[in-house]
């Protein structure tokens, strides 16, 4: 476990196993414990690099700079560029998708791109219209006031089970994975300027730069996912011509949680053929 500290803000991380890197970065309100089920099975092979995002986790939550997805990826290019990461898998969940699909292309728009392949799970890839959450959030004193009142636990509980296709599989364990995080100083106002700064700037130029993504790409989605809805991966799939979409049938929005085994497969299936 280590700290990578930056002008705009210092960002845990955490490595395991060894070999080509994989770096992994997580959903909205989410930190590197999202990946504590699959970073034991894949760090016998790859150097397993879980990063928490600005204003998530153990990484600093600042008042000021942005948290608009193209800043979190800004911060991910200077941890890339300062590790001197190569032959390197990109993995994004969700938000972290968005994250992982804006780093890939503005690498890619530079002289060499460290990223050789990508896998994306549930991305948000496309204008949608926002959960429920986000939208509460978004609302003048109302997000303000939501965060300041409401218990962390009560809500991470409501999320998971809208995320899970069945709500039966959480533990306690998830629940505190989830819960803990959000208690640290700080972590609700980040929630608020994270949810306020979305969506995407240029969204529409953005889309348009999938078609030149010219990586090998896994997509995994659930096929129950109520977040970002199944027919937005194959929208991204039909966009990404180097691109493999999996839809795992007993999943919701978060495969790697409920069905991780499934999932995990997938990955290292993905990452033997390319």
């Amino acid at each position: 476990m280590a700290m990578f500290r930056h002008p705009e803000a210092n960002l845990f991380y955490a490595e395991a196993g060894d070999g080509d890197p994989l770096l992994c970065l997580h959903g909205f309100g989410a930190s590197t414990a999202t990946w504590r089920k699959l970073v034991p099975h894949l760090a016998g092979r790859r150097r397993v690099i879980t990063l928490d995002l600005k204003g998530c986790g153990r990484s600093s939550k600042p008042n000021e700079g942005g948290y608009r997805p193209s800043d979190q990826a800004a911060l991910v290019i200077a941890f890339i560029e300062a590790l001197k990461l190569s032959r390197l898998t990109l993995l994004g969940h969700s938000y972290g998708g968005t994250v992982a699909l804006l780093t890939y292309l503005e690498l890619q728009s530079r002289r060499r791109n460290p990223v050789t392949r990508l896998i994306l799970l549930a991305a948000a890839a496309y204008p949608q219209p926002l959960p429920l959450s986000f939208r509460l959030l978004r609302t003048p004193l109302l997000g303000r006031l939501l965060l300041a009142a409401a218990p962390v636990r009560p809500i991470v509980a409501l999320t998971l089970r809208r995320s899970f296709h069945r709500p039966a599989r959480i533990t306690q364990a998830d629940l505190q994975a989830y819960t803990t995080p959000l208690l640290s100083r700080g972590s609700r106002q980040a929630m608020l300027r994270t949810a306020r700064q979305l969506p995407v700037r240029d969204a529409q130029r953005l889309t348009q730069a999938y078609r030149g993504i010219a990586v090998p790409t896994l997509l995994i989605w659930g096929a129950h996912d109520r977040i970002v809805p199944p027919r937005l991966g194959r929208l991204l799939h039909a966009a990404i011509r180097c691109s493999r979409l999996v839809v795992l049938p007993d999943a919701g929005h978060m495969p790697h949680e409920e069905c991780p085994e499934a999932t995990l497969r997938c990955i290292l299936e993905f990452l033997r053929q390319s």
